[in-house]
């Protein structure tokens, strides 16, 4: 490779109704390198093809592909502040620039490189030391909506009712992963993690200080075949020594549903419990 290797995405085309896997390696120096999955437990492979999208200040940081059921092959990269659509045959189709798109007063934070991605029906962006979760629209190409994460901490902590403080810097966004139809999940580098319902785009959940940073969040199987969905999340601790600690933690994809659930079943007992009140003065 022509750099250090940044990101990485295994991918499957159908070609002539035949399924085809790749391996798409993102680069530091702005490279995209494909490779044909069976090629690469071979000896000095080389790629099949190699995309040049952006420089040494520009590096690939995310590819990903779609939720969205129109688009389950498509590819997705991230390279500096623009957003790729790869085609089938890996050739950019569409770049979307999201440069100074905000329209808020949120100082330069919208010209920051984006360090995160997840995408369906829209467009889920994080970029650089910023507490915001920018939200596209991939039809008009235009930002049409802001999460501020900062701003949903300071509410956990008022209704939690915590002494402790939290700034833009321990909710800067870290790590995305989208559940298909129910949640974004956001990791800060202050390691808390947000459970957003894609709905109302407000907080299903917030675990707040899980560790000392989140790093990467995915989602696996625990064993091939099998039909329980996991969420693993990379997260780090700092000892009292001052070394970093780095930890895989494995959560039930089924989570957000359940807080929900406990959620209305809270609100059903607090009625019930309400009318049986009333009907006691009575």
């Amino acid at each position: 490779m022509s750099d250090s290797v940044t990101c990485f995405l295994f991918s499957c085309q159908i070609l002539q109704s035949q399924k085809k896997y790749f391996l798409l390696a993102g680069t530091a120096n702005g490279h995209i390198a494909i490779f044909e999955a069976a090629s690469i437990k071979c000896n000095n492979v080389t790629p099949m093809k190699m995309l040049s999208v952006g420089d040494i200040s520009t590096p690939v940081m995310c590819m990903c592909g779609s939720t969205y059921t129109t688009e389950k092959t498509a590819v997705w990269a991230v390279c500096g502040t623009k957003i790729l659509f790869l085609s089938n045959d890996f050739s950019v189709q569409k770049t979307l620039e999201t440069k100074s798109a905000m329209p808020f007063s949120h100082g330069s934070v919208s010209d920051s490189n984006i360090t995160a991605m997840a995408v369906e029906k829209y467009i889920y962006v994080a970029k650089k030391y910023s507490p915001f979760v920018e939200i596209w629209d991939k039809k008009t190409e235009k930002l049409c909506e802001i999460l501020d994460c900062a701003q949903f901490l300071k509410e956990e902590i008022v209704k939690q009712r915590k002494i402790k403080k939290e700034d833009a810097y321990t909710a800067r966004v870290k790590a995305l992963f989208l559940q298909k139809n129910t949640a974004l999940w956001v990791g800060t580098g202050g390691g808390h993690i947000l459970l957003i319902d894609l709905s109302t785009r407000r907080p299903i959940r917030i675990i707040s200080s899980f560790c000392d940073s989140i790093r990467c969040m995915i989602p696996s199987q625990l064993e091939k075949g099998s039909v329980k969905n996991v969420v693993l999340i990379l997260g780090c601790r700092c000892t009292p020594q001052k070394e970093i600690q780095s930890f895989l933690s494995v959560w039930d994809m089924n989570f957000p549903h359940e807080v929900q659930n406990l959620k209305k079943h809270n609100e059903i007992r607090l009625e019930l419990a309400e009318k049986a009140r009333g009907l006691s003065l009575d």
